[in-house]
């Protein structure tokens, strides 16, 4: 389109005057007015074909802008929401906690909600994103194995001697990543390597032999003692003398764990009468 120059006035007379004018003075051409596509307060432009101005109606409450599936248009799509379910805790026969179900779901911004199942067999917890914004569906490792009214005999030394884990039961519907193969005295952990658990090892010893006896209780990991976890008792003449040991510790995949018993003072003939070995995972 071609432009019309300026052009510079100068009148004489009293008093100089000067006027300019030109294509953007008082005498330019104007162009066309924008044409609007808007017909409803809160509707939105967007560049349709070409870019060309485009009218977006408004969303319904509760919806939020989003592209559509494709990645070549704006859309209105429902907002997901924060919500939750009551929950309800309680303890088992075996002294471990039960969770009801909590129903979590949480938006696509933070990824902070956390999900448990009411499935013991089978939890699983919605972990925090990792650095690429990943979440991270896991397991938490346990076990409990125990037995209860023994009255098999035990031939306790000074020297450690491994308990029968095996002449106890294995509690298999609440163990994750564990467990017992017939005919061995330790349980084996089958999880991800580098996994924090804590370790509970109890015992009753029955002394039968009508003197005092002193008794050691130790944890073992890979069948080595971890001297750090001895527990001593002493145990009266037809008495029942009870240890209790803990450990913090890190297990390797196809590590295992079991409890070695001692008689410092000598041999003696005891009875372990109810035992228990726990693991549960440090989140």
């Amino acid at each position: 389109m071609a432009t019309t120059p300026y052009t510079l006035s100068i009148t004489e007379g009293t008093e100089l005057q000067i006027s300019l004018t030109g294509p953007q003075g008082p005498a330019g051409p104007t162009g066309p007015a924008a044409e609007n596509p808007m017909t409803t307060a809160a509707d939105m432009i967007v560049g349709g074909t070409s870019g060309a101005a485009t009218r977006l109606s408004k969303g319904t409450s509760g919806q939020v802008l989003a592209m559509n599936s494709d990645g070549t248009a704006q859309e209105w799509v429902t907002a997901t929401h924060l919500e939750a379910a009551n929950t309800i805790a309680k303890r088992d026969e075996n002294g471990l906690c039960e969770f009801g179900v909590i129903g979590v779901m949480s938006n696509d911004q933070d990824h902070s909600a956390y999900l448990l199942s009411d499935n013991l067999e089978d939890e699983r917890i919605f972990q925090f994103p990792d650095a690429s914004g990943t979440l991270a569906l896991a397991s938490q490792p346990r076990f409990q194995t125990y037995a209860q009214g023994q009255s098999n005999n035990f031939s306790a030394t000074a020297s450690y001697t491994q308990i029968a884990l095996d002449d106890g039961t294995f509690d298999s519907g609440i163990a994750i990543d564990f467990n017992q193969d017939s005919g061995t005295d330790v349980v084996t952990y089958t999880g991800a390597t580098g996994k924090k658990v804590n370790l509970i090892g109890t015992i009753d010893i029955e002394n039968s032999t009508g003197s005092s006896l002193e008794v050691s209780l130790k944890l073992a990991i890979n069948d080595v003692v971890i001297d750090a976890t001895q527990c001593n008792a002493t145990v009266t003449g037809n008495g029942v003398g009870k240890l209790h040991s803990m450990w913090l510790t890190e297990l390797n995949q196809n590590d295992t764990i079991s409890m070695f018993l001692a008689c410092p003072d000598g041999n003696y003939t005891i009875v372990p009468v109810r035992w228990r070995l726990q693991a549960t995972s440090l989140l």
